[in-house]
């Protein structure tokens, strides 16, 4: 049997894999914001930005097509570990452990699906142009893609900015108990280690958070203007 297999087969292995897939997409949403948060240097820098990613399509796609099947791969395989550990509990032991459980323990599923629409709703929005699609052809002095304006017009209708409030708080709230399960799943289980991983893992949901709803709220506050 193949490493693969074997991974996929043991309840130890899809842990890990559940791990390493949940570190490569936190890694993402911290490149990601990092690029997102240009946007408060300006349209020139944005777009520039914007433009650069654009120009390289083959690395851009494989990105989005490898980001979607990490995230499948992480969706599935939490599923199947739920499904197995409930299974594998009787149920007056489940009762009295959900009592003891956290709120973002016991809403990993209510958030992941949170996320999951979320995802769906921002592809729409800013990469395929489905929502709001008078915004998505606009171009700038420089004939390029005028992603600035997309999504300055885009965080002035309410409704959107507060639907991405909600889907970045249930983010945060998702990986503030998801950080700390992913180095517990690999085995950092000490007590000094666990509450240092808890501490790590709700400030990086937070930075991450803040960082995310910044720009949605400094635009509709008209911190972030139209050129």
């Amino acid at each position: 049997m193949n490493l693969s297999g074997s991974l996929f087969q043991s309840s130890i292995g899809r842990k890990l894999l559940v791990a390493l897939s949940a570190l490569g997409l936190v890694i993402f949403l911290v490149i990601h914001l990092s690029g997102n948060l240009l946007i408060f240097a300006g349209q020139d820098a944005f777009n520039t930005y914007s433009h650069t990613l654009k120009s390289l399509p083959l690395m851009l796609w494989s990105v989005r097509l490898g980001l979607l099947l990490v995230f499948l791969l992480h969706l599935g395989l939490s599923i199947q570990l739920i499904i197995e550990n409930r299974r594998a509990r009787p149920s007056n032991y489940r009762r009295k452990n959900t009592v003891q459980a956290s709120l973002a323990s016991r809403s990993m599923g209510i958030t992941g699906t949170v996320m999951l629409s979320y995802i769906v709703y921002h592809l729409l929005h800013f990469t395929f142009g489905l929502i709001l699609p008078e915004n998505h052809d606009l171009t700038d002095v420089q004939k390029r893609h005028d992603v600035y304006r997309m999504v300055v017009l885009g965080f002035q209708n309410p409704v959107i900015v507060i639907s991405y409030l909600v889907a970045i708080f249930a983010t945060m709230i998702h990986l503030s108990h998801g950080i700390p399960s992913l180095f517990q799943s690999v085995g950092w289980r000490s007590p000094r280690a666990s509450t240092l991983i808890r501490r790590i893992g709700k400030s990086i949901a937070m930075i991450l958070f803040l960082g995310y709803s910044s720009i949605p709220l400094a635009i509709y506050m008209e911190l972030i203007k139209l050129p």
